[in-house]
């Protein structure tokens, strides 16, 4: 099933979103769209393109019954799977959303389209998240829960970190600290760790974010707003040993990212910003700046190794 001419191809060249894409999110959805419905619908799909995406035994199945809509999906022999409910409940349309997946990227690539895409990192993903309001934007508004993506060694195009949960925030990232990234279009990576605590529509780093490349050691923190997408990430980087003169200009840095996941925007300062006239809904995930992990950052640890350890112990 090839979804690619049905689909309108994405507009990079766009910089803003539609005028009226917050008065959409904004807009009541109406509380008796299941009244009186009740069904089911199964789909069995040996192949399904979608974009730059190529996913094997696709299995979609919908359960509509008393106004509670049970959406449950797999692909990939059961690597990858998503369960969604929606019901109606006091006005009001309660979401809930259970995404795992533990995939290879380079498999997931739709070689019809782009034969060349070197990308090929070992993923895996964990995401558990609920709300509930009158819209979209009241959902997004009392979202809570938790969002956890683990990457192995690998390399990561364009294209595809567009398709990544903050695959674009890490694209940009890695961007600065590898210098052969630009003419190559593509980033190269040796672990990734993103972790976001979700309350009240904001996520939040407690446990910190960590990538880790064959020249630098980074870890971050910051705040997304789940209904805009705004952002605003900072990293420390240390050098590790063996730095070239290339990357002199990045180490022992601040990376910071702010605008919108979307689009966003890269800054390399030699001090935290974060810590300086900082914006109030930011400062929930801020805390890893002042925790020993992200002052005790060199040459010889390992990132991820520490905010996996530091998630382990949360559990």
């Amino acid at each position: 099933l090839d979804l690619a001419h049905l689909l309108k191809p994405e507009d990079k060249t766009k910089s803003e979103a539609p005028a009226d894409q917050w008065s959409t999110l904004d807009q009541e959805l109406p509380s008796d769209l299941f009244s009186g419905l009740e069904g089911a619908l199964k789909f069995k799909i040996r192949r399904l393109r979608l974009f730059a995406t190529e996913l094997e035994s696709v299995d979609l199945d919908a359960q509509l019954r008393r106004d509670h809509l049970k959406f449950v999906a797999g692909a990939e022999q059961g690597k990858m799977a998503v369960d969604i409910g929606l019901k109606p409940h006091d006005g009001e349309w309660h979401v809930a959303l259970r995404h795992t997946a533990k995939v290879e990227l380079g498999e997931l690539i739709d070689r019809s389209r782009d034969p060349h895409d070197r990308s090929k990192s070992p993923v895996s993903i964990d995401a558990d998240l609920e709300g509930a309001g009158k819209s979209l934007k009241q959902i997004f508004n009392s979202m809570r829960g938790h969002f956890t993506m683990l990457m192995g060694e690998g390399e990561l195009s364009e294209d595809v970190s567009t398709r990544l949960p903050l695959g674009g925030v890490l694209y940009s990232v890695l961007q600065v600290v590898d210098p052969t990234s630009g003419r190559e279009k593509r980033v190269r990576l040796e672990c990734a760790v993103i972790h976001l605590d979700v309350s009240d529509g904001l996520a939040t780093t407690p446990h910190g974010l960590a990538m880790r490349t064959k020249d630098m050691n980074l870890i971050g923190g910051g705040s997304l707003k789940l209904d805009s997408g705004e952002i605003d990430v900072e990293f420390k980087t240390a050098p590790r040993k063996g730095l070239g003169l290339s990357l002199a200009g990045v180490a022992d840095r601040f990376i910071r990212l702010t605008g919108t996941l979307a689009e966003p925007t890269v800054g390399v300062n030699p001090r935290s910003a974060l810590t300086h006239g900082t914006a109030a809904w930011l400062t929930g995930g801020l805390s890893l700046l002042f925790d020993n992990a992200f002052r005790r950052l060199t040459s010889s640890s390992n990132p991820c190794e520490a905010v996996q350890k530091s998630l382990t112990k949360k559990q």
